[in-house]
Protein backbone atom coordinates (compact mmCIF):
# COMPACT_ATOMS: atom_id res chain seq x y z
CA UNK A 1 0.00 0.00 0.00
CA UNK A 2 1.64 3.41 -0.81
CA UNK A 3 2.42 5.79 2.06
CA UNK A 4 0.31 8.86 3.15
CA UNK A 5 -0.18 11.40 0.29
CA UNK A 6 1.03 9.01 -2.38
CA UNK A 7 -1.46 7.70 -5.17
CA UNK A 8 -1.90 4.43 -5.89
CA UNK A 9 0.88 4.70 -8.76
CA UNK A 10 3.70 5.29 -6.21
CA UNK A 11 6.76 2.98 -5.92
CA UNK A 12 5.84 1.70 -10.04
CA UNK A 13 9.47 0.73 -9.97
CA UNK A 14 9.31 -1.72 -6.95
CA UNK A 15 5.69 -2.94 -8.27
CA UNK A 16 7.57 -3.81 -11.39
CA UNK A 17 10.21 -5.84 -10.51
CA UNK A 18 8.07 -7.31 -8.38
CA UNK A 19 5.67 -8.10 -11.38
CA UNK A 20 8.65 -8.88 -13.93
CA UNK A 21 9.38 -11.91 -10.78
CA UNK A 22 6.53 -13.21 -11.31
CA UNK A 23 4.01 -11.95 -8.35
CA UNK A 24 0.78 -10.53 -8.81
CA UNK A 25 1.16 -6.94 -7.99
CA UNK A 26 -1.98 -5.16 -6.07
CA UNK A 27 -1.09 -1.45 -5.48
CA UNK A 28 -4.13 0.25 -3.29
CA UNK A 29 -4.52 3.76 -1.86
CA UNK A 30 -7.64 2.77 0.14
CA UNK A 31 -8.61 5.78 1.13
CA UNK A 32 -8.73 8.81 -0.35
CA UNK A 33 -8.02 11.62 2.39
CA UNK A 34 -4.76 9.16 2.68
CA UNK A 35 -3.29 10.10 -0.78
CA UNK A 36 -4.62 14.47 -0.20
CA UNK A 37 -3.11 14.02 3.27
CA UNK A 38 -0.20 16.34 2.10
CA UNK A 39 -3.03 18.78 0.67
CA UNK A 40 -4.59 18.79 3.97
CA UNK A 41 -5.07 22.08 6.77
CA UNK A 42 -3.14 20.03 9.36
CA UNK A 43 0.60 19.68 6.77
CA UNK A 44 -0.48 23.45 5.72
CA UNK A 45 -0.10 24.32 9.30
CA UNK A 46 2.65 22.00 10.22
CA UNK A 47 0.63 20.29 13.04
CA UNK A 48 2.13 16.48 12.29
CA UNK A 49 0.53 15.12 16.01
CA UNK A 50 -2.76 15.95 14.33
CA UNK A 51 -2.06 14.08 11.44
CA UNK A 52 -0.81 11.52 13.39
CA UNK A 53 -3.66 11.21 15.47
CA UNK A 54 -6.17 11.59 12.92
CA UNK A 55 -5.14 9.08 10.27
CA UNK A 56 -3.69 6.20 12.41
CA UNK A 57 -6.95 6.09 14.59
CA UNK A 58 -9.07 3.41 15.28
CA UNK A 59 -11.40 4.51 12.96
CA UNK A 60 -9.63 4.93 10.50
CA UNK A 61 -7.58 1.97 10.00
CA UNK A 62 -11.00 -0.03 10.71
CA UNK A 63 -11.32 1.66 7.05
CA UNK A 64 -8.45 0.89 5.98
CA UNK A 65 -8.81 -2.38 6.53
CA UNK A 66 -12.00 -2.99 5.68
CA UNK A 67 -11.17 -1.59 2.25
CA UNK A 68 -8.63 -3.78 1.76
CA UNK A 69 -10.59 -6.76 2.91
CA UNK A 70 -13.40 -6.19 1.13
CA UNK A 71 -10.80 -5.73 -2.60
CA UNK A 72 -9.55 -9.27 -1.71
CA UNK A 73 -12.57 -10.67 -1.42
CA UNK A 74 -13.62 -9.02 -4.46
CA UNK A 75 -10.23 -10.69 -5.90
CA UNK A 76 -11.11 -14.27 -4.85
CA UNK A 77 -14.78 -13.86 -6.51
CA UNK A 78 -12.55 -12.85 -9.81
CA UNK A 79 -9.85 -15.50 -9.42
CA UNK A 80 -13.00 -17.91 -9.43
CA UNK A 81 -14.84 -16.59 -12.56
CA UNK A 82 -13.95 -17.27 -16.12
CA UNK A 83 -11.79 -14.30 -16.73
CA UNK A 84 -8.47 -15.48 -17.90
CA UNK A 85 -6.59 -12.28 -16.52
CA UNK A 86 -7.25 -13.70 -12.87
CA UNK A 87 -6.91 -17.41 -13.13
CA UNK A 88 -3.33 -17.85 -12.32
CA UNK A 89 -3.17 -15.99 -9.45
CA UNK A 90 -2.48 -17.43 -6.63
CA UNK A 91 -3.31 -16.14 -3.23
CA UNK A 92 -2.20 -18.53 -0.42
CA UNK A 93 0.88 -16.44 -0.13
CA UNK A 94 -0.48 -12.80 -0.27
CA UNK A 95 2.06 -9.86 1.08
CA UNK A 96 0.54 -6.80 2.14
CA UNK A 97 3.59 -3.76 1.76
CA UNK A 98 2.95 -0.68 3.85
Amino acid sequence: MPSLGESSDAEADIHNAWAKSGYAVLSLQPLEDDANMWSSKAVRRGDFTFIRHERYSSEVISKRLNVLLNTIEHLKQRIGSDDPVFQHIDLSGIAIIV
